[in-house]
């Protein structure tokens, strides 16, 4: 998933001095999360030898894009932490140009893990009426002690289970999927909820909607699009929110950028909206100043970047 466009960029690897890029950001990467080629994954030193790669690197950031009720007054519900990569020599990346390499070079579940550990210590701090959901990659879901590490994340942090709403794509629900969806359940049994995102884009079939333990299902903000340029537009988004409804689950339309599909979504049942016409994806700092995550004990839970 791209994760909110903003103002981040998607990288398309070349020649860099007579290296691949890729190769050059997936080692970049790599220093900053402090990971040897060869080592645990999960362990982050903070060694002298590792700073001054680390900020060759630059800094892994949090950004949130606000997620609205649709009944009267549109009050916000919660916010979809996105990760941004800001390098310094190629600016602000969007995840899709190194989630991909973090997969590659088995650094995702140290890199899933922090932006979940950031995600809640940021959530801690706004209205008790309001969650974070967070983007979980197939990977991580098939990582024995996953569960366990969530678990821990959630206690450190004082954050109680039904804030953190977990996202997975389609294609997470598809491979492996009976172990897939033992975790998802032992996850919904800790109060976790799960959302299935850019639902429709993918594979899912009514079989796995029932199979999977899901409490959302995330319309991918194609569809949105289609309501203000094509005349069955209105029919396929309609038959989605109307099977999420059969189903007992909520609806959250993404992508939506004008009133026309803002009224529209909230005339066939959509229970949440996402998108620019509400707010673009925004630092920590700025979402703070929004009604429903402002201050609750006078001070700003601290970002914990990744280079010294």
């Amino acid at each position: 998933k791209n994760q909110g466009r903003g103002k981040s960029v998607q990288f398309r690897p070349a020649m860099e001095d007579g290296r691949n890029v890729r190769e050059i950001l997936k080692n970049d990467l790599r220093s900053l999360l402090g990971i040897q080629a060869s080592g645990d994954q999960r362990t982050i030193p903070e060694g002298i030898p590792y700073r001054a790669e680390r900020q060759k690197a630059g800094t892994l950031e949090l950004y949130f894009q606000t997620i609205h009720s649709a009944a009267k007054g549109h009050n916000a519900t919660g916010a979809e932490a996105l990760i941004r990569w800001n390098h310094p020599k190629h600016g602000l990346l969007a995840p899709a140009s190194f989630i991909p390499l973090a997969e590659e070079g088995g650094m995702i579940e140290a890199l899933g893990l922090w932006v979940l550990r950031e995600a809640c210590r940021a959530a801690t701090n706004w209205s008790a009426a309001t969650f974070v959901a967070v983007n979980v990659s197939p990977l991580q879901l098939r990582v024995p002690g996953f569960v366990e590490e969530v678990g821990k994340v959630l206690l450190e942090e004082g954050l109680p289970p039904s804030r953190l709403e977990l996202e997975v794509t389609e294609s997470a629900l598809i491979a492996d999927s009976s172990d897939v969806a033992a975790t998802l359940e032992r996850l919904r049994e800790r109060g976790i909820q799960i959302s299935l995102d850019d639902f429709g884009t993918g594979y899912s079939s009514l079989s796995h909607l029932m199979q999977f333990g899901i409490d959302r299902i995330k319309i991918d903000r194609s569809f949105v699009s289609l309501l203000d340029t094509r005349a069955d537009g209105a029919a396929i988004v309609s038959a989605l929110i109307s099977l999420g409804r059969t189903l007992g689950l909520s609806t959250t339309a993404e992508g939506v950028e004008t009133e026309a599909q803002r009224d529209f979504l909230v005339a066939l049942g959509c229970t949440d909206l996402q998108g620019y016409l509400f707010s673009r994806p925004m630092p920590l700092s700025s979402l703070m100043r929004m009604s429903g995550f402002g201050l609750t004990e006078g001070k700003l839970a601290s970002p914990t970047p990744l280079i010294l």
